[in-house]
């Protein structure tokens, strides 16, 4: 909830810029229908997934909440690995 505004800001500047920005909820509790409500309330427009056994979380070797990865998918390598900002 938190950052739902600097995320928003960030989708902005990644479809000018024809990237693609994607929220991964790895929560166990994750639902469908509960993430759709929260896009629907904090006017997110993102494409998000849901990785409730962590195989996307794994195979990133991700060790935060919230972590970015920026990744290159013509050559499939990770450009930036890390926090969104120092908030947090």
């Amino acid at each position: 909830q938190k950052y739902t505004l600097k995320i928003r800001t960030l989708d902005s500047i990644c479809k000018k810029n024809e990237i693609n920005l994607v929220g991964i909820f790895t929560d166990r509790g994750a639902k469908k229908e509960l993430i759709f409500q929260f896009k629907q309330k904090y006017n997110l427009q993102i494409a998000t997934l849901i990785d409730k056994k962590l195989k996307l979380a794994k195979a990133l070797k991700a060790s935060t909440t919230p972590e970015v990865f920026l990744i290159n998918s013509r050559i499939g390598s990770i450009a930036y690995r890390g926090l969104i900002d120092d908030w947090f």
